[in-house]
């Protein structure tokens, strides 16, 4: 059966801290795992989104400020797959996400892979126990931003048809969705989508050269216990962060293309 990453950076931890099982640790343990995180990484970024289109407005709202919001509250709409709440509620979610996804580049990827080449010219940097915190944003931040689109969405929920009146409180609410939309697509694709490539590419390579290494010259790449832990979790959660900035990408060419169609079929009422 095979485990997941998750598990396998708990093993790794566990084993590390274990006197007799860290040479297992480092010479096997950690250069398969590092090879796994390699290729999770990747398969995050094969269906990135690269260009994200805006939502079209030609005419602005005014064709929505003349429908009679009470008499077509329940017709029914196609939106965001498995939605729970408005639009502007999801928007406010996906704020949130966008704002993690900004930083995965500069404050994320960029120190891990200057940590990990520190340890790749210092060898004896492995055997350190003190590894100060070189990451802007954690675990915590992550489940935050997770949790508010949990809150919005169900994906477990297939449902793509939802009730006007669910969607949206009242027809002058269309101006700021399309702002808030757009501005978010726009503020998502500032983030310089090669540059981020470039370094995901350059982590991939140093991890697999440091799991090389760990296994073919375990004298000279020795390393602690907190070491190695610490290189299990932090290579843990750059695949998370590196996975959410592409899911993030995912959900704001949905809620672009279902903002589009919902207004269309409210245009045409």
């Amino acid at each position: 059966m095979q485990i997941s990453l998750e598990q396998q950076a708990s093993v790794l931890s566990m084993e590390a801290f274990n006197l007799r099982a860290s040479l297992t640790a480092l010479t096997k343990v950690f250069p398969a795992y590092a090879r796994g995180i390699s290729d999770t990484i990747q398969s995050y970024l094969a269906n990135d989104q690269q260009t994200i289109p805006l939502v079209r407005v030609k005419i602005k709202t005014k064709i929505a400020h003349n429908i009679d919001y009470s008499a077509h509250r329940k017709t029914v709409i196609y939106g965001p797959q498995g939605l729970k709440v408005t639009y502007l509620e999801y928007l406010e979610a996906i704020e949130a996400s966008v704002d993690i996804a900004k930083h995965v580049h500069d404050n994320q990827l960029v120190p891990f892979n200057g940590w990990v080449t520190k340890l790749l010219g210092s060898p004896e940097e492995l055997s350190s126990i003190n590894h100060k915190d070189i990451l802007k944003l954690d675990e915590s931040d992550l489940e935050k931003a997770k949790g508010k689109l949990e809150k919005c969405v169900n994906r477990a929920n297939s449902q793509t048809n939802h009730e006007y009146g669910k969607l949206v409180k009242q027809n002058a609410e269309w101006d700021l969705i399309f702002e808030k939309t757009n501005s978010l697509i726009v503020s998502y694709q500032a983030v310089d989508r090669k540059k981020l490539l470039d370094e995901v590419e350059l982590l991939n390579e140093q991890l697999l050269r440091l799991a090389d290494r760990i296994q073919e010259d375990p004298d000279t790449y020795k390393a602690s216990g907190v070491t190695i832990s610490e290189l299990a979790k932090r290579c843990l959660l750059m695949a998370r962060f590196v996975e959410f900035y592409s899911i993030t990408g995912f959900l704001l060419t949905e809620l672009s293309s279902t903002v589009q169609q919902s207004f269309d079929a409210i245009a045409r009422l």
